[in-house]
């Protein structure tokens, strides 16, 4: 029933892929570029906000790049990464990629889920408020 649904979608001239915009601010981000992060490349950028992206083509090695992006976020301190809380000291967004349109999938389930398996993890470090007594 889904790959006759996504038929139909796509037939319908009903786009399935989306601008790449910031989940955070909105902002439109480039295509990732390779960055060298401790001792190995990671396809991510930054945006104008103050996020960092990660970008997964396959979609099968998300807990690395998970780590890269955390790594990216703490200024390559192991330490720093490590020590991170998510929902306490940053914000997380995944999202699903297609890295050769550079464009974000609206869905992925069915058929969808075969033709554009990449991810996209974004993070956003948390302002923190310290009250002075």
């Amino acid at each position: 029933m889904d790959s006759l649904y996504t038929y139909r979608y796509i037939r319908e001239g009903r786009s399935i892929l989306r601008e790449p915009l910031c989940p955070f601010c909105g902002c439109f981000f480039e295509r990732p570029q390779e960055i060298e992060i401790d001792i190995e490349f990671v396809l991510g950028g930054r945006c104008e906000c103050g996020a960092i992206y990660v970008c997964d083509p396959s979609g099968r090695n998300l807990g690395e790049v998970y780590m890269n992006a955390l790594l990216m976020l703490s200024g390559g301190d192991w330490d720093k990464a490590s020590s991170l809380d998510a929902d306490v000291d940053f914000e997380e967004r995944t999202l699903n990629y297609d890295p050769k349109a550079h464009r974000l999938v609206r869905s992925s389930t069915g058929l969808l889920q075969r033709m554009y398996n990449g991810k996209i993890i974004f993070l956003r470090m948390r302002s923190r408020i310290h009250k002075s007594d």
